[in-house]
Order: structure tokens, then sequence, then C-alpha cells
């Protein structure tokens, strides 16, 4: 059995999450936490498969990232056991924020999923930019509040210092 399928369905399941993050502006609220639970449940058994089944090595290259190059995702034994932890737990925090929740956690489990793929250096980079903007965002959420302005002011400043 080919890794292909199984990759292929965490690329759909990385599509599901940004159009879960999307249809917060047309899908109430309260669909929308449901449904990146489902979709984080769908990933942790296609990754249980890979790994109960087979977990050969496998990379697939995207056609998008730096001039005459590619993004390039793997699969493996490693990656595999850190995505299943990462969909379960999504999968859980997102039954538990079913009351309020928030429109960007879809984009932050993705950018998670897209750095533990990530088969260079660019891919990682960019997973971890996505990460630290999504909660960056998720911070100021609540930007009436002084605190969360402050605590954003503090994360900006604190992604600025480390990236230097």
């Amino acid at each position: 059995m080919g890794q292909g399928p199984i990759l292929a369905m965490i690329l759909l399941l990385f599509a599901g999450l940004v159009i879960a993050l999307l249809g917060v502006a047309a899908l109430p609220r309260f669909y929308v936490m449901p449904a990146v639970a489902g979709l984080c449940a769908v990933g942790a058994v296609s990754v249980l498969g890979f790994l109960a089944f087979s977990a050969e090595s496998s990379e697939i290259a995207v056609p998008l990232g730096l001039p005459g190059g590619s993004m390039r995702l793997a699969l493996d034994g490693l990656s595999g056991v850190f995505l299943l932890l990462l969909f379960v737990t999504a999968s859980a925090c997102a039954v538990h924020g079913h009351g309020e929740p928030g429109p960007l956690f879809p984009l932050f489990v993705a950018a998670m999923a897209l750095a533990l793929l990530a088969a260079d250096a660019f891919t990682l980079l960019l997973g971890f930019e996505a990460m630290s903007l999504a909660s960056w965002a998720a911070i100021l959420v609540r930007h009436e509040e002084t605190a969360s302005r402050e605590a954003a002011l503090l994360y900006v400043g604190m992604a600025a210092f480390s990236a230097a």
C-alpha cells in the first residue's frame, strides 16, 4: 500500500481546516469547532492507520514556494507520531472550546501540521511563521481590552527578538 493516499488525506485535512477558518464569516460560529474536531479526528485516524500498517517515509512536492523550487512535505514514522498527538489534542481542544470557538484555531492547527510535515527549511519556516501569526491574531481577537493589546504587543516584541 503506497503512502500517497495518506499524504493526500493530510493535504485534504489542511484544505478542510482552511475552509473551516474561512467559513467562520459565512457559517454560524456554532458549527466551526465541531467541524474542526471532526477533521482532526479524521486526520488522527488516517495517521494512526499509516503508523499501524506501513510507516515508510513518503514525500510529496507542492509547486508553491521560492522561485525555482517547491515546498516539500514528508511523512515518516516520527512526524506521524507527532501528527497523531497534534490531531488528538486539537480534536479534544475543539470539543472543549465548543462554547466559544476561536476563529483562528483551525489556522493554528494547520500551520502546526505544516511545520511537522516540512521536509525543507522554507516549509518549516512557513509553518512556524503561520503559527506565530495565528497566535498573535488570536490574542488580538479581544482588541477592545487593554490587556489583550498589551499582550499582543509583547508577543510581537518577543517574536521579533527571537527571530533576530
